[in-house]
């Protein structure tokens, strides 16, 4: 469980970094690297966070903003990706990453559902994501290196949007088979999973936790998830956020829906209105 351990950290300090400076000037960029250096130190990553340069190699003709755009592919490697449509990105599963549209729509046949980003909302690009993960940006294009890199990852970003006070909606999936093996990967169910994952939250230094809700069963997009709710308290940054945690397994992989509210902290629950199931 040592790794479930610090992506519990990994998952709390990046709720916190795209959180807790909604009214300020930062620029997205600077959001973006500030979020990657935290997610480095909880997982114990020495290799340096250096986001500067990250709009370098974007197209500047490219209108998707770096999005993952259904049928969008270099010409060099449109053959190979479509050979690997129906390849699993980890062993043992059915998973395919979902696309995200121009119009900022998540859809995920593998998760069953669609996600329209709200309004004034900005979508996290590819580069950002793949960044999160440390996966270097030559990945993106080639659907068979990029497979072969997810199956190391114990948690793989697939979506990541906020507005501009703090609030934010992260999915993610982690690969149990590689977070805690295949025994544990098999028999954890959501709410072991959810209870252990609070757990080690409260290890995480510097938050401190209250107000638990009990978990609940709740529809998204068709989808059954279970729900659990609690306030963080950054102390060193002084502010408090209400994260709201969904959780359902598929296959191999538990997918997270992390909901993050500014420094208000204001219920998340009626953007679970946005989630479709998929067509």
């Amino acid at each position: 469980m040592k790794r479930l351990m610090a992506l519990a950290a990994s998952l709390t300090l990046l709720a916190s970094m795209l959180t807790g400076c909604g009214n300020d000037d930062e620029s997205s960029e600077d959001k973006a690297a500030s979020t990657k250096a935290a997610t480095s130190q909880a997982a114990d990553d020495d290799e340096d966070a250096d986001m500067d340069d990250e709009d370098e190699d974007e197209d500047d003709d490219d209108e998707s903003g770096g999005l993952r755009v259904p049928g969008k592919e270099d010409a060099a490697t449109e053959a190979a990706t479509e050979a690997e449509d129906d390849a699993p990105a980890a062993k043992g599963t059915s998973f395919k990453r979902g696309s995200i549209s121009k119009e900022g729509v998540y859809s995920s046949e593998y998760a069953g559902f669609s996600f329209k980003t709200p309004d004034n909302w900005t979508v996290m690009t590819e580069d950002q994501l793949m960044k999160l993960m440390n996966i270097g940006l030559d990945y993106i294009g080639d659907e068979n290196a990029l497979d072969e890199e997810l199956l190391k990852q114990a948690a793989i970003f697939d979506y990541s949007a906020r507005d501009d006070v703090g609030r934010n909606i992260t999915f993610m999936f982690e690969n149990l088979e590689v977070s805690t093996g295949s025994k544990l990967a098999k028999s954890i169910n959501e709410k072991e999973y959810l209870a252990s994952l609070i757990d080690q939250l409260g290890t995480v230094s510097g938050v401190e936790y209250s107000d638990f809700s009990p978990v609940e069963k709740v529809e998204l997009g068709g989808q059954t998830f279970y729900r659990q709710s609690f306030s963080a308290n950054y102390t060193m940054m002084n502010y408090t956020v209400k994260q709201f945690y969904y959780v359902k397994k598929y296959d191999g992989l538990m997918m997270y829906i992390i909901m993050t509210s500014g420094t208000d902290g204001g219920d998340m629950t009626s953007y679970e209105k946005n989630f479709l199931p998929f067509d």
